[in-house]
């Protein structure tokens, strides 16, 4: 008996590694479920319908922008432009017209852009363009600018002296100039204009300069330096707009900031780390790491001598000229090149003098947002197009390792790449994939307990990006998806709601309540597809959208109107622990623990040539005319129809939008 599904998907290249505990939980078809982390399979929700775009508008990147638990958006980025979508719907302007703004990103270039996000800023990089802002101001008010550099603080303007030289005797004129720089609680700006030279001999007793200037906006004190040799150096601060040098010694270890420009070459790659905005790569400088001050998002200032808060610049030393492609903030700042896994550590607080870069792994990355999941991060391979999770490993001597959690089904990815991807975190931990092909592969991720389980998800059309966001108290999926000549923002929920006649388990899903009506109309995106219909806690009968109208069966209220997808789970070879495993075998009998489930059709090595009948499970149905499906839960025992043969699969199919749980498989073979 199989107790568990928590294996996921396993390659046929391991269908004789009996002794492998992935093989006493793994499957070799998982189509359309996704897998539980406590092991069962439960047939996936649909995507339901939000928007559709014209095919002619080009493809889009869909990033997430999550303020807070409550105050979430996905932003839909196509070529020049971008929009907003949030609780199932898109985001609308005061006269109910797609709030839009202008983006300068070519389509070609939309899955290569990098992000990172802080309160309601979103910061964008590509090294084809400057590093970009969209700024939420409000609900519905959104506006977008190019990332500018300086100080925080504008510099201190009409700086005056007045001299005061009541002592005369022994009195040698010197020269003495002055600056002066606004300082608050996160910025310093750059020094003020020179003052005037002032003419006096401040080591004799009573003489003294005093220096004056005009308020700086968003200032709480001032920081005053006197020129030696050429050279500001440190005097005094003040919370006034005035200053009296009485021949105070210079400091010269404290002088005025000076700033960095990082982005003389576009960068490619951004992050937070450490309190600091950090910039990474470009086509130019591809190896080269920029952090901003301390607790400060775009000031690059920095001091001679440098001090602990400055900006840091850091060049790493790589054996081959691949640059940065994503910076991963967990307890260290991971570096991914598509040739190598870099760590940018520091011996306490981050500091220039403090950080170091080694390389961790020769495993690149390709570009694709890595995932964050705890303390380690899941990122696509460059070189071999598997998915790797990269952790810190226990011990006293604790380094960074690379896994790959491809290893167990490599077929899935053979051939292809990852194009994108998103995490769900409630009501489980799993890592949505996009697949070249267009195919959507999920990861039930729970490293803790040592579960990564794949499973594949089609549906009638192809995959192009997806973001998650949470709402509705559950972490939301979204997918941009290419049907019907139109692109597609659905939305999926993997919480259903308790009442069946509410669950939706259609893809590009509808779903109409009110008064009871015969026809439906307004599905346009749905335009010549033959359409299911689920109604009223039932399956009903098929229809064709014409002119944007279904006609249904009779009069109904609770409507859901999509696109069907089949469900298929496919157990490994069968063996007896205690038999020879290539002596032939004949299967009569499949018990199939289930919860919650209606609609099971059950058969015996279903992907052989010649294929054997396939058995539906039809329990006697006790409902009153027009409820809901009484759904099925415990051990069923369905019948089936076998060949004689060495190796025998048993496959599990689902193809109507009803709920399906399956807990545990046990065969009666001979």
């Amino acid at each position: 008996m199989q107790f568990s599904f928590n294996g996921g998907i396993v390659s046929p290249e391991m269908f004789g590694r009996f002794d492998q505990a992935k093989y006493q939980t793994g499957v070799a078809k998982c189509k359309n479920f996704y897998v539980e982390l406590y092991g069962g399979l439960t047939y996936r929700a649909g995507f339901r319908y939000v928007h559709h775009y014209d095919f002619a508008l080009g493809t889009m990147r869909l990033i997430p922008f999550v303020f807070s638990e409550e105050q979430t958006v996905v932003l839909a980025i196509r070529g020049g432009a971008v929009n907003f979508f949030a609780d199932g719907g898109m985001l609308l302007n005061d006269d109910d017209s797609p709030l839009e703004i202008v983006l300068p990103y070519a389509t070609e270039h939309l899955m290569q852009l990098r992000y990172a996000q802080s309160a309601d800023v979103i910061t964008i990089t590509h090294p084809s363009y400057p590093p970009r802002k969209i700024i939420r101001r409000g609900a519905t008010n959104w506006t977008t600018e190019e990332v500018t550099v300086g100080y925080g603080l504008t510099s201190p303007q009409n700086i005056q002296g007045t001299i005061h030289k009541p002592s005369t005797t022994g009195y040698v004129e010197r020269e003495y100039i002055y600056q002066v720089t606004a300082v608050n609680e996160e910025n310093e700006s750059a020094a003020s204009e020179r003052s005037p030279v002032l003419k006096n001999d401040l080591t004799l007793s009573g003489n003294y300069n005093t220096i004056t200037w005009e308020a700086v906006e968003g200032a709480t004190r001032y920081n005053v330096f006197k020129l030696r040799s050429g050279l500001a150096s440190y005097i005094g601060e003040t919370t006034e707009l005035s200053f009296t040098d009485d021949y105070i010694e210079t400091n010269g270890a404290l002088t005025p900031p000076l700033i960095r420009d990082p982005f003389e070459h576009y960068p490619t790659a951004i992050a937070y780390h450490g309190q600091r905005k950090v910039y990474g790569g470009s086509f130019q400088s591809p190896q080269w790491l920029r952090m901003s001050r301390t607790a400060t998002d775009d000031n690059f200032s920095y001091h001679i001598p440098l001090q602990d808060t400055d900006s840091i610049q850091v060049r790493f030393a790589a054996r081959d000229g691949n640059g940065v492609k994503h910076l991963v903030p967990i307890s260290d700042l991971m570096i991914l090149t598509s040739g190598a896994v870099w760590k940018l550590s520091a011996d306490g607080a981050v500091t220039a003098a403090s950080v170091s870069v080694n390389p961790q792994s020769y495993v690149g990355a390709n570009d694709v947002t890595p995932i964050q999941i705890g303390g380690a991060a899941v990122f696509s391979s460059d070189q071999t197009g598997h998915v790797h999770e990269i952790s810190l490993s226990q011990g006293y001597n604790a380094s960074y390792q690379v896994m790959d959690l491809s290893i167990m089904c490599p077929h899935l990815f053979e051939g292809h790449k990852i194009i994108d991807c998103a995490l769900l975190r409630n009501p489980l931990n799993i890592v949505f994939f996009v697949r070249d092909d267009g195919t959507l592969l999920s990861l039930t991720y729970e490293p803790q307990q040592q579960v990564w389980a794949w499973a594949e998800h089609e549906t009638q059309g192809k995959f192009l990006s997806v973001a998650a966001i949470p709402e509705d108290d559950q972490t939301v999926l979204y997918a941009l998806i290419e049907r019907n000549g139109f692109r597609m923002i659905e939305r999926l929920l993997l919480r259903q709601p308790v009442e069946l006649q509410n669950h939706c388990l259609l893809d590009s899903a509808y779903q109409y309540t009110g008064e009871a009506v015969d026809t439906l109309s307004g599905l346009d995106w749905l335009e010549g597809r033959t359409v299911s219909i689920f109604a009223d806690g039932g399956d009903k009968p098929d229809a064709v959208v014409t002119n944007g109208e279904i006609k249904l069966s009779r009069k109904l209220s609770n409507v859901w109107v999509g696109l069907n997808y089949e469900g298929e789970v496919e157990s490994l070879p069968l063996y007896a622990q205690y038999a020879n495993p290539v002596k032939p075998k004949i299967a009569s009998q499949v018990f199939l623990r289930v919860l919650g489930t209606q609609n099971i059709v059950v058969g015996v090595n279903q992907n052989a040539l010649v294929t054997m009948p396939v058995t539906e499970h039809k329990p006697r149905s006790l409902e009153r005319y027009g409820q809901p499906l009484n759904l099925i839960s415990g051990i069923v025992q369905i019948p089936v129809a076998s060949p004689y043969d060495r190796d025998l699969q048993i496959t599990v199919k689902h193809d109507k939008p009803l709920p399906m749980k399956l807990l545990a498989l046990e065969v009666d073979f001979k």
